[in-house]
């Protein structure tokens, strides 16, 4: 709304200008500056135009983007606490050799790993397009693992790579949680002009 009416505004100025100019220059020099300065006002116009829808839609993006940031942000305790889980999880099968004894951790592995895959994963694709693809490949090496754990039919060394690189996979898209969190942090000022 902003950059519609310092359009508007500029537009009106031009044309006014233009036309006292026009007025004034046009005493018989032999050229027509009336229409060269109106020439030269409607490229001028279009231009700031131009100008104004770019700096919009730029000022969109990262107005998305920054709701996107606060939406990654408030979940990343959940993340957290999931990748948290997992190491336990697994040092608690390294101590124990083997896939029994440990139901406690595993337990509080199955709860975080329930919480975060209850989240619409999609919806991080507004902050960082990277996001969903670390996040699905976290939660499927992790649900693998659980799988494993709980029906005892893979054992212990497919529950053991499954962990791994699904605690890589969380580790990844929690460093992109904290690229969200130094943005919501320190946004640019002059963008925020256009978030009103």
């Amino acid at each position: 709304m902003k950059g519609l009416l310092v359009g508007g505004a500029l537009t009106l100025f031009g044309a006014t200008v233009g036309f006292a100019l026009g007025a004034w220059a046009d005493s018989g020099l032999g050229v027509n500056w009336w229409e060269v300065l109106t020439a030269v006002g409607t490229l001028g116009a279009v231009c700031v135009a131009l100008l104004l829808a770019l700096a919009s839609a730029s000022a969109r993006r990262y107005r998305d983007r920054l709701r996107g940031a606060f939406y990654v942000v408030v979940h990343k305790g959940s993340f957290e606490r999931l990748l948290q889980a997992g190491s336990e999880c697994r040092s608690e099968m390294i101590d124990h050799r083997g896939v029994d004894g440990y139901d406690a951790s595993y337990s509080y592995f199955n709860d975080a790993l329930n919480s975060v895959a209850t989240l619409s994963i999609g919806e991080f694709w507004r902050y960082d397009a990277r996001l969903p693809g670390l996040l699905h490949r976290a939660l499927t090496e992790y649900q693998c693992a659980a799988h494993a754990i709980s029906t005892k039919e893979r054992g212990y060394d497919e529950a053991m790579k499954r962990l791994t690189s699904g605690e890589a996979a969380m580790r990844s898209a929690i460093q992109v949680c904290e690229l969200a969190e130094s943005l919501i942090e320190n946004p640019s000022r002059w963008r925020a002009y256009f978030l009103g």
